[in-house]
């Protein structure tokens, strides 16, 4: 499971790693650029960053945790900030202490 996990952010979030590691190859190791080099770097990368969190015991759990809180920010918070931005509600009605105390409660959670 941690590989399907992880693979979609190696594919997206790495891609500067990549060229970092393919420039360090070219420049200063005096490898030539080619396909067998892209091939080499792009395998190596992507088999040590799948090792090592398959060596972390409970690295799901993790995952869930931290896209848990992500998903909550999301989901709950920025609805009522955008709510709060678009409609200007007067400064002590009912909508705007309701709004605060929901975005406090949840902040708080």
């Amino acid at each position: 499971m941690v590989i399907f996990h992880i693979n979609g952010s190696c594919q997206i979030f790495s891609l500067l790693v990549f060229d970092q590691i393919e420039q360090y190859l070219v420049e200063n190791r005096g490898f030539t650029p080619g396909l067998p080099l892209h091939i080499i770097a792009h395998s190596s990368y992507i088999a040590a960053l799948w090792f090592v969190p398959m060596c972390i015991l409970f690295f799901g759990d993790f995952l869930g945790l931290f896209g848990g809180l992500v998903f909550t920010s999301t989901s709950f918070y920025m609805h009522c900030v955008m709510w709060l931005v678009t409609q200007k509600p007067k400064a002590f009605s009912f909508h705007r202490l309701t709004l605060w105390s929901v975005l406090l409660l949840v902040f708080y959670l």
